[in-house]
């Protein structure tokens, strides 16, 4: 994401994700993410595809613990881009969270 005159941009970059994934760099320090993911002060719902190789079962459930406020389902058959990978069941279950907060379609 790169802010600009006309505001926030996001640009995907496929080639990028890919290369840190495969070949990070073991120089670079992952940053410790737990304490804005034990933050989140609102209703969230954390999606994990069932074949994902980026969020693990048990990170899904740590963050599930660290945090009440959030839902995690996993959506078998899909990889890390759920809403790539099984669109009608990412649709569902954003639905199905939604409903839990009396949220109106």
């Amino acid at each position: 994401m790169r802010e600009g005159p006309d505001g926030i941009r996001w640009i995907h970059d496929q080639a990028g994700i890919a290369a840190c994934r495969l070949n990070p760099d073991p120089a670079h320090v992952t940053p410790d993410l737990w304490p804005f993911v034990e933050r989140i002060a609102v209703p969230g719902l954390v999606l994990r595809g069932g074949q994902s190789d980026y969020l693990s079962r048990d990170t899904l459930a740590d963050m599930l613990q660290r945090n009440p406020r959030l839902q995690g389902r996993e959506i078998a058959g899909a990889g890390h881009y759920v809403h790539d990978d099984r669109p009608a069941a990412f649709h569902a279950a954003v639905v199905d969270f939604l409903d839990t907060l009396g949220a109106t379609r």
